[in-house]
């Protein structure tokens, strides 16, 4: 009994010894700095830029994405990766003090379109904050679209170019097709191609392109023209009319395989004989039809891979041979 009570003694003093944090041994439980708050705000802005500010209250670093404002909001961890699609800036910088910090976005930036500035802060310990915060703004619209012939495809007077090549216009902001004529016409030729179906169109950021508008004349100068308002901005505003020789550019020749492939259809023919020739020659036609062709009929030309297919066709008898 004696041995159970002084077991039960010694267990106490032990239980209550490692329980005093008055000891002597140095440890000091650590102490962990969160994520601290921060002012964001979008202090100026102009058609093509806008400024943001950034004023933390702890050390540590920040973290932004600018997004369009029609976009989803991101979350903190999206932020801090950058890892949303559609960003037009992003970037992070250290925060040695509690100074503020100002930052310029130039980079996708055009008139009358919202625009919003996401950020968090990273503490000294590595630890995001899980609020997001925003800064938006919209743009002013100050600016008329302008029409970027040199940077456009092909560009102005450029030469050598493939008459079935796509044509993409560049501009100095977002446009969208507001319906009309897009003319393309053969300066020698005199040739006139006219585009006027949205379907044949498509836009990716400042550049509008022509996926199908046939085939250009060969060797040729090509002129663009189009009527004011053909093209507009997010707000309105007219891209200039094209016209006279504001824009132009030259066509190659074809090369034989393009040649060919204009030349795909449908011909009627018919063979000349001269003399004995003809009753001879539909003699044979008569008792040998899978191995001669009639004096008259029709060919179609197609192309294929490998090469060249002519299909000789005559309705009437029901021949058909392949050469």
């Amino acid at each position: 009994m004696k041995i159970n009570k002084l077991l039960i003694l010694s267990l106490a003093i032990i239980f209550t010894y490692s329980c005093d944090t008055t000891n002597d041994s140095g440890y000091e439980p650590a102490n962990y700095i969160s994520p601290q708050n921060f002012d964001l705000n979008v202090t100026a802005s102009t058609d093509t830029s806008f400024d943001f500010t950034y004023t933390p209250t702890d050390l540590g670093k920040g973290y932004y994405i600018v997004l369009l404002s029609s976009s989803p909001a991101p979350t903190s961890t999206e932020v801090h990766n950058a890892s949303v699609s559609g960003i037009l800036k992003s970037g992070n910088f250290d925060l040695l003090d509690t100074s503020t910090i100002s930052t310029t976005v130039t980079d996708g930036i055009y008139g009358d379109y919202g625009y919003s500035v996401y950020a968090v802060h990273k503490s000294v310990d590595n630890f995001i904050s899980e609020t997001v915060k925003v800064a938006s703004v919209t743009t002013p619209d100050t600016m008329d679209p302008v029409f970027l012939r040199d940077s456009s495809d092909p560009a102005f007077q450029s030469g050598g170019i493939n008459p079935f090549a796509e044509v993409t216009f560049n501009f100095s902001e977002p446009v969208f097709y507001q319906g009309g004529d897009i003319t393309f016409t053969g300066f020698a030729t005199g040739r006139v191609i006219t585009v006027n179906d949205a379907s044949v169109l498509s836009m990716s950021g400042t550049t509008i392109t022509v996926n199908d508008h046939g085939t250009f004349a060969q060797d040729d100068f090509i002129i663009m023209t189009w009527a004011d308002g053909t093209f507009k901005d997010n707000s309105g505003k007219n891209v200039a009319a094209l016209s006279g020789f504001s824009h132009y550019f030259r066509t190659r020749e074809f090369n034989a395989p393009e040649a060919a492939f204009l030349m795909q259809g449908t011909y009627n023919y018919t063979t000349t004989f001269y003399g004995g020739l003809e009753g001879f020659y539909n003699g044979l036609f008569g008792a040998f039809p899978t191995d001669f062709i009639p004096s008259s009929g029709q060919f179609e030309l197609v192309l294929d891979p490998s090469g060249f297919v002519i299909n000789l066709i005559v309705t009437a008898q029901q021949f058909v041979k392949v050469l």
